[in-house]
C-alpha cells in the first residue's frame, strides 16, 4: 500500500514540474497585440518593432493601380489578434513597380474577343477607334498612348491601351 502512495505522490510531483515547465517554455499569459500595419511602408512598421516583440516579414507584393506603391495592403494574422514574442508577422505590400505582361495578338479579334482577352491579361482599354472596315467590329490595330505595340511586347499590368 505504501509503494502505491509513493508512486501516486510521485505522478503528482512530475505532473507539477511538468506544468510549471510548459508554462516557463510556452510563456503562457505574456502576449502582445499585433498592430494595424495597413498604409504603411515595411521602413515605417520596422521602426515599429524595433523592440523585437514581432518580427516582419514581407511574404508576397501584388500591384494595385489605385494605391500608393510600397504600402502594406494585407498582414497575416491580422490587426488587434494576440501573439507571443517573436512571432513573424507576414505581410503583403503593394509593388513599387508593376508588372510586365506581353501585348496579345489582338489583330484581327472580335472587339468583344479582345477586351475579355485584354482583362485577362490585367490591360485596360483608354480609348477604342472605330475604321471603316468589311469585317466590323474588329481589332485593325493596338496602340499604347498612340504608338503600334506589336504581339510580345511587354507592357505595364495597368497600361491603358488606346
Amino acid at each position: 500500500m505504501r509503494n502505491i502512495l509513493y508512486a501516486f505522490a510521485g505522478f503528482i510531483i512530475l505532473l507539477l514540474l511538468t506544468m510549471l515547465a510548459l508554462n516557463i517554455f510556452t510563456r503562457h499569459g505574456s502576449t502582445y497585440e499585433v498592430p494595424n500595419f495597413s498604409g504603411k511602408t515595411v521602413s515605417e512598421i520596422q521602426k515599429m518593432t524595433n523592440n523585437g516583440n514581432l518580427t516582419i516579414e514581407v511574404s508576397d507584393s501584388v500591384y494595385i493601380d489605385s494605391r500608393n506603391r510600397g504600402i502594406i495592403v494585407d498582414q497575416n494574422p491580422k490587426p488587434n489578434t494576440k501573439v507571443k514574442s517573436g512571432r513573424r508577422i507576414f505581410v503583403t505590400i503593394n509593388s513599387v513597380i508593376p508588372i510586365m505582361v506581353p501585348m496579345p495578338n489582338l489583330i484581327d479579334l472580335s472587339n468583344r474577343q479582345a477586351k475579355a482577352i485584354l482583362d485577362q491579361q490585367g490591360l485596360k482599354i483608354a480609348k477604342l477607334s472605330f475604321a471603316p472596315d468589311i469585317a466590323a467590329n474588329n481589332v485593325l490595330a493596338q496602340k499604347i498612348k498612340g504608338y503600334s505595340v506589336a504581339p510580345g511586347t511587354k507592357c505595364l499590368e495597368a497600361q491603358k491601351l488606346n
